[in-house]
């Protein structure tokens, strides 16, 4: 065996041997003190998303001079709820109205311009669908 062989070999086995080491000593479990502090930063990041949601859905219904919701709209709200429970029907057809936001997708994956047209525009969505100009 010559020298070199014995030096790679003596080499590789102490790397072996490091690893193995190495590897032992990282904790395979988050401290318990780190999942209580993970867990209520997600909590409090969830809370803090999903008010900012309602307080944005809440305004969008506000009168827009004074700020409130009028009266006369949560009594015609409810008329027209009792109205619905009255007429429901399984096989009639469902009404949606969209609320937003209007730019469904909203980014592009690919852009093309016609080879024979430059008034010929091709944009991909990264939602789906294809859109020619």
């Amino acid at each position: 065996m010559s020298i070199k062989s014995f030096f790679t070999l003596s080499a590789s086995a102490t790397l072996v041997a490091g690893m193995s080491l190495f590897v032992a000593t990282i904790p395979t479990e988050m401290p318990q003190s780190l999942k209580v502090d993970a867990l209520e930063n997600e909590e409090e990041h969830e809370h803090r998303s999903i008010e900012g949601a309602i307080r944005s859905v809440y305004s969008m219904r506000l009168n827009e001079v004074t700020g409130t919701i009028e009266p006369e709209w949560v009594e015609e709200a409810i008329v027209q709820a009792d109205a619905m429970r009255l007429t429901r029907r399984a096989n009639k057809p469902l009404k949606w109205e969209e609320m937003g936001p209007d730019n469904v997708g909203g980014r592009i994956r690919a852009f093309l311009i016609h080879r024979d047209s430059g008034n010929i525009w091709f944009a991909g969505g990264v939602s789906g669908g294809l859109f020619r100009s």
